[in-house]
This record gives structure tokens, sequence and C-alpha cells, in this order.
């Protein structure tokens, strides 16, 4: 089998040698941290797994973080012909049903993941991935940066890029844009193809095939945001969905702010003090007390600033949704709203919302709510469930 594979390889290899004008690199087994083989996504599978930080099989590897609860969601890929009904997990001995569940991981390294689909057509699939579980999700963000102050008060900031993310490629001729860059095409030179992270933490060019893309740009301080997109393929912007630096609205566009040295990534997903324990940018949760006493605060961000019109609505058990619950505001948070319920009203349920900014307007809801990890585009509404993985 392994001679089989050398064969493939060496072909793969001939074939690409042939269509570029650049050397072709191959990322073989072992390049990529936390993994013993590459990740190449099954493209025949029409499941697409996805964590509430971010990560897609679709796109790269599912890095989770140890005893911090996650969330996954199974989504149909465009090339199935019926939406998903149902899902049954496998996650480290815990069984979950739903097409959205939640696991906190007590374990490190690699952990296999199943799920079983339902289609709404009757039809099911199997499909397997394997997660990483680490300490801390920084330390395997695809995106990472060094910053070095100048001597003229500006600073060289070096942004690293997972090569994961563009296995995929159809060569090697790759350019960054954005407003780094005035919105101009920039060609990344072969030298800057190459990085690595040294055990003591530090970016090395390498003369082996390295395990990141690099651009160096020279910023000046200031409040202002910047934005970088690495294209390849001649056209296509590399998805960097999970990273830090990301925002779900364009998940090729790495947005970041540098002020008196400090580099601060500015994507949905950078670890913001947010109200609530657990949840994304747009909504949020936390579970006080038991599980027959408690409560759950429940957390929605408005597009604009709250006023005392903003509403929530709960899908009731036949599928109808209840009257416009009143949100109250959240100190500090301007645009966010909340509402209090029972625990014993969503331990263990499946329980869904919609919300918006005027009760007058109850069909009406925020422009924020499928932005968030909750949302079920098939249902059109917030799900979530608190499990015993809390």
């Amino acid at each position: 089998m392994r001679t089989i594979i050398r064969i493939f390889v060496v072909l793969s290899i001939c074939i690409f040698a042939l269509t570029s004008c650049e050397k072709v690199d191959f990322l073989l087994d072992g390049d990529f941290q936390g993994s013993e083989t590459p990740y190449l996504d099954d493209l025949s599978s029409k499941v697409i797994i996805k964590s509430s930080k971010g990560y897609s099989s679709a796109v790269g590897l599912i890095y989770v973080q140890k005893d911090l609860p996650t969330g996954f969601k199974v989504e149909a890929r465009s090339s199935a012909v019926s939406p998903i009904t149902s899902a049954t997990w496998s996650i480290e001995g815990n069984d979950y049903q739903g097409t959205q569940i939640w696991h906190k991981f007590s374990g490190l390294g690699e952990i296999p993941v199943t799920v079983v689909v339902t289609f709404e057509n009757k039809t099911t699939e199997t499909r397997k991935i394997t997660v990483v579980s680490v300490m801390d999700l920084s330390t395997v963000d695809p995106i990472r940066y060094f910053v070095t102050k100048n001597s003229n008060n500006t600073y060289n900031v070096l942004l690293l890029f997972s090569r994961e993310r563009l296995r995929h490629a159809s060569d090697t001729n790759f350019f960054y844009i954005g407003n780094v860059s005035d919105w101009k095409r920039i060609a990344i030179q072969p030298a800057q193809k190459r990085y690595v992270i040294t055990p003591a933490g530090q970016p090395q060019v390498t003369n082996d095939v390295g395990k990141y893309i690099g651009v160096n740009l020279t910023i000046t301080s200031s409040l202002s945001s910047h934005n970088i997109a690495i294209i390849h393929s001649d056209s296509l912007w590399a998805d960097f969905s999970g990273s830090a630096f990301i925002k779900e609205s364009n998940p090729g566009l790495a947005w970041f702010t540098l002020y008196d040295g400090v580099l601060t990534p500015q994507g949905d997903s950078y670890d913001k003090h947010l109200p609530g324990e657990t949840g994304d940018a747009y909504f949020r949760f936390t579970q006080i007390g038991d599980t027959v006493t408690g409560k759950v605060k429940l957390y929605f961000k408005l597009a604009d600033n709250f006023t005392n019109a903003a509403f929530v609505v709960r899908q009731l058990e036949g599928g109808t949704y209840s009257s416009p619950i009143q949100m109250w505001s959240v100190t500090d948070y301007p645009q966010w709203g909340q509402i209090e319920l029972p625990i014993t009203e969503m331990y263990g349920k499946i329980c869904a919302f919609r919300y918006g900014p005027n009760s007058g307007q109850a069909t009406v809801y925020s422009t924020n709510m499928p932005k968030s990890f909750f949302y079920d585009p098939y249902y059109k509404n917030l799900r979530v469930i608190i499990s015993r993985a809390y």
C-alpha cells in the first residue's frame, strides 16, 4: 500500500512540475502540527462539520481546546440534494442527538468524532473526522504574527499564514491584497513561502517545505483597522476560518489593529470581553445553579444599540412561536440585550429563538441573527441545547 502511495506522489510531482513555472511544494506526512497525516477533506461526503470557534472540516483541521465546551454542528454540502434533519454524535464515549451539540474535551491530541446524519429524503451518511485537542487554541491559529519596532517609530509586522489552508491551490504563485497594500495585488516571493516557527517560538525561513507563507509589512502605530487576504490559484482567496483574525462575513479577509506595538486580531472568534460564559460574537449564554433550580441567561447582539423595544420569541413545542419577550439591557454592552429562563425549560432540550430590534414588528429579525454559529439556515432560528457536557 505504501508503495502505491509513493508512486502516486511521484506521478503527482511530475504532473505539477510540467504545469507550473515555479517549483511545486508538496506537503507530506507530518507537515502540520498536531496531526500525523496531512488534512484532506472527504469531498465525496455530503456533510460539513463546523465548530463554534469557526473551524470547518471543509477547509482544514478542526482544533478544540481541552476542558472548554465546544459547539459542533453539521451542515449539508452544496452538493447534497436534501437538507439534514437529524444527527447522532459519538465523542469520547459520549452520545449526543441533534444537528448542533456541545462537548467538553477531556483528552489531548487527535480525537475521533463520528456523526450519523439523516437527510430529509430519509437517506443517511456516517461522517468520521479527527479533531485535535490542544491546551491553547491561540498556538494553532492558522494566522500567526510577530511585531518588532523600527528606529523610525514604525513597526515591522510579520504575518504567517498556514500552508494547510493552501493545500488545494492549483499552483504556488501566491499574492496578498487588502488595505495594507492599498488593494494592489502583491506577489509573495519564493523565500517568503517557507516559514517555520522554532521550538523557541520564533519565525524562521527554511530550505524545506515550511508550514507558513509569510508577509512582511511596515506599519505606523494607529487605531485604524488593517486587513489582508492571501490569493491563490490566480484569483481565489484562502479560507482562514477559525482564526482570531477572521470575520464570519468573509473568511478570506484577516483584520487586525496595531497600536503602540500591540497587534490585536479583530475577527469574530477573537476572545473579546463579551457577556456570558459561552457562545460566539452574536449569541451567548450562562448557566446559573443546578439543573433543577438553576437559570439560564441568554444574550443577543443587535445590529444597532439596544432599545427597550428589543425582543425575543421562542419556538413552542408545536413549531409556532411565542409572543415577543422583552429584552433588558446588558451593562457595559450597548448592542446587547438579555432574557432569563428557568433551566428546566432548556436542559436536555433543543431550544430555538429568534430576536429583533422592535417588538412592534415581531416578524422582522436582527440582521445579526444569521451570522451566529447557532443559526440554523434550515429552521431560520438560533438553536441551542444545555446538556450534561456542562
